[in-house]
């Protein structure tokens, strides 16, 4: 997934029937059925937080705080319909045990609310919730959220 370029062009010089929103150099999909966007960063596991949680007692929230503003960096201001169905596809070296790296989920529907994507991150909201995990070189999380 891709959303750098659209209609064969550079980002920016699309045309107007372009579905793709471009914030900065980025850009994000929403149809309002539809809503996926990346965060091109490693994100903190489930080991590292409770690490920091252990180690001071202000940590973990100081952590939590952090890696929730840096997902809502990259998160579209855009509202999704609900309810809903989140697909998270995982890239790395695979080095850290899947529900390590599938923890930062939390980070991640946190920013979701934050930024208005979702009402919340409930049941209400949300149905189902699927990871996929792929081997690579950079670390970067997919997320696509899909009316149901």
């Amino acid at each position: 997934m891709d959303y750098r370029t659209c209609n064969g062009e550079p980002s920016g010089n699309c045309s107007p029937e372009c579905k793709y929103f471009h914030v900065g150099r980025d850009a994000y999909f929403c149809n309002k059925k539809e809503v996926a966007y990346t965060i091109p960063e490693r994100l903190e596991g489930l080991n590292e937080y409770t690490a920091m949680n252990r180690y001071s007692r202000y940590g973990g929230g100081r952590d939590k705080k952090k890696n929730t503003d840096l997902c809502c960096l990259y998160t579209p201001k855009v509202e999704a319909e609900t309810p809903c169905e989140i697909i998270f596809t995982w890239y790395g070296d695979m080095r850290r045990d899947p529900d390590n790296i599938a923890f930062a989920k939390k980070f991640i529907l946190d920013a979701a609310v934050v930024r208005g994507v979702l009402p919340d991150d409930s049941f209400k909201y949300i149905h189902k919730i699927e990871d996929n995990f792929i081997k690579s070189t950079e670390n970067k999380v997919e997320i696509r959220i899909i009316k149901e």
